[in-house]
């Protein structure tokens, strides 16, 4: 079979409820490479419905490309099409296999490197909005050369094929994505966070630690929670600690961001009994990443060799903290022991404090003792020698105190008394122990506290804008110096879930994105809200200066809503044709409507041209 006339298809690698996958050949490559072609088709074929899902295949297909092109974990997209009402991604085709099909149990240290190699990625996609939303063992491919993870089959494209018309005539998903036993229950409501897919990267590890998918396992009849370290005796009580943490049921118990759990996950070899005797893999099975795909990998001592593969044996391991790297390859082989058993006095390899006999530690401890008493001698000989002069006369009369008075008398002398001193600041003279302490009196600071921020619920939609910016950045906290590890662009529709009270950095809107990821951004940014109509200017007849307005912007609506696009610049012309919300247009003219709303003339990609109203089209 020949797809677009130009992949053949050499064999099918899936079929679901979607559409299919196949494995093909580009044969207008020279190279003929290999390439997945993954075909799609939506649930509907009505023209409204296929419309809107076309426009959002685009945007998904540009997000894989941006993924595939900035990490090597994530397979590049070479191209898509539609063809026949049916949607076609030709992807890299990743030689190996997935970790479903991989013989399990895995060791434990082979599962650590797994874990800790896809929590980089999963950062990576969590800062850019995106949620992988169905991360187990079948979407996990280990290259087939260094046996490094790779993500596959996100779920959004899959997603979009679901899209149906609600009772208000919006568009809508009518599916979640998602495979049961793998998916955490906010994800199963249609509410997807960024811990939904640390979620099922724990359960994906459970899996690779004891063979039991979570569908076998049982939950605990009072949390909830599910019950699966009887399965797991075999791992060291810290993995089980982290991968516990990651499968709590409510996401507040769990890892809020990839960087946490990477960060507990950096300190499970680092516990005294934190690993369990295991067999190595071999040295080149995890080749560490690059500090571009592995942003958050905390940097470690280098390890010594590896042995060859038939002299790696289990592990002996020690009560003694080390690092994670250390622990997956330092190695004591059996061949080791019985040369250090049967040549004891060979002290060559040994290091220098091995060598030492108790002869020579004698020796030392009585020189470095030796030294300490002549030392302490000397400084008390030296303390002994020193006059100290107090810092103030037994009487009060003896002393002089600088400031105004010497400021008078020029002439005036010190008393002869030695033990009179002059204090040369300008603060108060230290007093006798007759007299109460005096303290000077801090100034009174006028500045008002802060108010405290409160947070008022709301929920309604609102667009970010920041003309001139390409990014919005998404803070942690309603403040400038808090942490930012998101960002939105122009244009974003978000619900905006609460605000907080004018404070010192003014008023911060708490928002949410389609994908679950939530934050703060300031209220200079939210530019209205959406289905609210501007207050009209004064009708003076003229339209906003052509030349303020950018040439080329885009429709404002909540996600995936028809924007009516009319022949006139008036609600009561007709509307041949609508655009979506996120439409990219250009302006070519405006005018002021009968109603005093300013109307624009745009022109899509596609050539159609009409009216849009002020509010309905994104501006500075």
């Amino acid at each position: 079979m020949l797809i677009n006339n130009r992949y053949q298809v050499i064999r099918p690698l899936g079929e679901g409820g979607f559409g299919h996958a196949y494995l093909a050949e580009d044969t207008q490559m020279p190279s003929r490479r290999k390439c997945v072609i993954k075909q799609l088709k939506p649930i509907t074929t009505s023209p409204e419905i296929y419309q809107v899902v076309q426009d959002r295949f685009q945007r998904e297909a540009a997000i894989l490309e941006q993924l595939g092109e900035n990490h090597s974990q994530i397979p590049r997209l070479y191209a898509y099409f539609s063809e026949a009402q049916k949607f076609y991604l030709v992807q890299e085709w990743i030689e190996g296999e997935t970790l479903e099909d991989t013989s399990v149990p895995l060791p434990e240290s082979t599962v650590i490197n797994i874990v800790d190699s896809l929590l980089p990625v999963l950062a990576f996609i969590h800062n850019r909005g995106i949620i992988h939303r169905d991360l187990k063992p079948e979407n996990i491919i280990l290259r087939s050369d260094t046996k490094q993870p790779v993500l596959i089959d996100f779920g959004a494209v899959r997603e979009t094929m679901g899209t149906v018309m609600n009772s208000q005539n919006h568009p809508t998903s009518s599916i979640v994505i998602g495979t049961p036993g793998y998916m955490s229950a906010e994800q199963a409501a249609g509410r997807p966070i960024p811990s939904s897919d640390l979620y099922s990267l724990g359960l994906t590890a459970i899996y690779l630690l004891t063979g039991q998918v979570p569908q076998s396992l049982q939950s605990n009849p009072q949390t909830g929670e599910l019950v699966w370290q009887h399965a797991a005796e075999h791992v060291s009580p810290a993995l089980r600690g982290v991968l516990d943490r990651a499968v709590q049921s409510h996401p507040r118990d769990r890892y809020t961001t990839a960087p946490e759990m990477l960060h507990a996950l950096s300190t499970v070899s680092a516990s005294p009994n934190s690993l369990s005797p295991t067999i190595l893999p071999p040295a080149d099975a995890f080749p560490p990443q690059s500090p571009a795909s592995a942003p958050y990998s905390a940097s470690a001592p280098a390890s010594p060799p590896v042995p060859a593969e038939s002299e790696l044996q289990t592990m002996a391991v020690a009560a003694t903290p080390a690092t994670h790297q250390q622990s997956a390859n330092t190695v004591v082989t059996g061949n080791s022991i019985n040369s250090l058993l049967s040549n004891p006095a060979d002290n060559s390899s040994r290091p220098w404090f091995r060598k030492l006999t108790p002869l020579t530690i004698g020796l030392a401890v009585i020189w470095i003792g030796g030294g300490a008493i002549a030392l302490g001698m000397y400084i008390s000989q030296r303390s002994t020698d020193t006059s100290i002069q107090p810092a103030v006369s037994s009487s009060r009369s003896e002393s002089t105190i600088t400031s105004q008075d010497s400021a008078q008398d020029p002439d005036a002398q010190a008393p002869d008394d030695e033990d009179a001193q002059t204090i040369t600041d300008e603060t108060q003279a230290v007093p006798t122990d007759d007299e109460p302490v005096s303290k000077p009196v801090p100034p009174v600071d006028d500045t008002p506290e802060p108010p405290p921020l409160i947070e008022i619920p709301m929920q309604e939609p609102v667009v970010l804008s920041a003309p001139g910016q390409q990014q919005i950045d998404i803070h942690s906290q309603p403040s400038f110096a808090s942490a930012a590890p998101s960002y939105g662009v122009n244009g974003d529709f978000v619900i905006a879930t609460a605000r907080t009270e004018p404070g010192p950095e003014g008023v911060w809107f708490k928002v949410r994105f389609d994908s679950g990821v939530e934050g703060w951004v300031p209220e200079t940014v939210v530019r209205s809200r959406i289905g609210e109509k501007p207050a009209p200017p004064v009708d003076d007849g003229q339209p906003r200066d052509i030349d303020t307005v950018p040439k080329y912007t885009e429709l404002l609506g909540s996600n995936g809503e028809r924007i009516n696009v009319r022949s006139g610049p008036s609600t009561s012309a007709d509307s041949p044709h609508y655009g979506i919300a996120g439409d990219p247009v250009q302006i070519l003219g405006n005018a002021r409507g009968p109603q005093g709303y300013d109307w624009y003339r745009v022109v899509f990609e596609s050539g159609a041209e009409g009216w849009v109203r002020e509010d309905l089209i994104l501006l500075p």
